[in-house]
């Protein structure tokens, strides 16, 4: 809750280490916060599915 900044939370569907509700309940304790939910992606969605990791990563850089 003391994050005052805007936070991508990007997560792979299927991780088995760290799961989807860890992002979840991450994304509701940071105000500024956005969980993007990469399907049929485990642990590392940069490594199995980088373009679409990319593009979400890009998106949220992008100045307002």
């Amino acid at each position: 809750p003391k994050i005052n900044q805007p936070v991508l939370l990007i997560w792979g569907e299927n991780d088995s280490w760290v799961p989807v509700s860890e992002g979840q309940r991450m994304s509701e304790d940071i105000p500024q916060s956005k969980l993007i939910v990469i399907p049929d992606s485990g642990h590392c969605p940069m490594e199995t599915h980088p373009q679409l990791f990319n593009k979400y990563l890009l998106e949220f850089l992008e100045p307002v």
